[in-house]
């Protein structure tokens, strides 16, 4: 809250206000190219207010682009957090961080909430979410609290959010050890990817369908989801989707996907406790 988009960012003492990736940065903070191998650290028990894009990729050989709380820095887990943020008629910007089109990147350890759809939005059938992937390769997420997204308490809207989400033909992502709670929707939704492991995830309280596996606009392939707590779930009053703590589906409206049975042959679960 101290930093300024003036400083170089390379020491506590010199922090930007802004991240990379985030539209409100200016100055270096703007210029400002993540290499591999580089990490944009955020202080701990911080709030940081808006939303990022990640905006370069790591490499194989130069390691990953990370986003993570600072050890050291603060206390606890710095916080992302969506309170006054306007998302416009984006739908993908209407979450804490969006990796899209980038590969070799980790996002480590953060707190993620209170992002929320533009409901002036005629129509809209989406809601906020925690971290978006999609087009992408080699990503983690781990270690993060994705909470309080949207309006998870009385779900008037029906939000069709995620706490963490995979579409559009990633692959080789990692999804593991986060705590996903009070999103209104899905906990984790993946969808038209492949190589995909999800396990050591926590996910409950105020989600209907704690994971969605769905061939939506493309196929999936080599699904791996094992050791993950799926718990004290809700179905909404008056909302009509049923509630389900692992959903697999092939979306009717997906006429180039390869089918059921393709998913079913390379979907595995294993070891999850509901």
């Amino acid at each position: 809250s101290s930093g300024s988009d003036a400083n170089d960012g390379f020491t506590t003492a010199t922090p930007w206000k802004h991240a990379p990736g985030d539209a409100n940065a200016t100055g270096k903070a703007a210029a400002a190219t993540v290499k591999p191998g580089e990490s944009v650290l955020f202080k701990g028990g911080v709030p940081y207010y808006g939303h990022i894009s990640v905006p370069t990729s790591g490499s194989a050989s130069g390691g990953y682009i990370t986003y993570a709380t600072a050890s050291g820095w603060g206390s606890g887990q710095a916080i992302l957090d969506g309170t006054g943020y306007d998302s416009g008629y984006n739908m993908n910007l209407m979450n804490g961080i969006l990796i899209d089109g980038k590969s070799y990147v980790k996002v480590q350890n953060l707190t993620i909430q209170n992002y929320t759809a533009n409901h002036s939005l005629s129509g809209l059938w989406w809601g906020g979410g925690g971290v978006s992937i999609s087009n992408s390769s080699s990503v983690e997420v781990s270690g993060c609290l994705i909470q309080k997204m949207d309006d998870y308490l009385t779900n008037p809207n029906a939000p069709n959010g995620s706490g963490i989400g995979v579409s559009t033909n990633s692959s080789n992502i990692k999804i593991f050890n986060n705590e996903v709670t009070k999103i209104g929707h899905t906990g984790i939704y993946i969808g038209e990817s492949s190589n995909i492991e999800v396990y050591g995830n926590n996910i409950h309280s105020y989600i209907v369908w704690g994971m969605d596996i769905v061939a939506n606009q493309g196929p999936l392939a080599n699904i791996d989801v094992h050791d993950n707590n799926i718990h004290d779930l809700i179905e909404y009053e008056g909302y009509q989707p049923h509630m389900d703590y692992i959903i697999i589906r092939d979306h009717q409206d997906a006429p180039d996907v390869k089918g059921m049975s393709n998913i079913l042959a390379t979907l595995s679960i294993m070891g999850c406790v509901t």
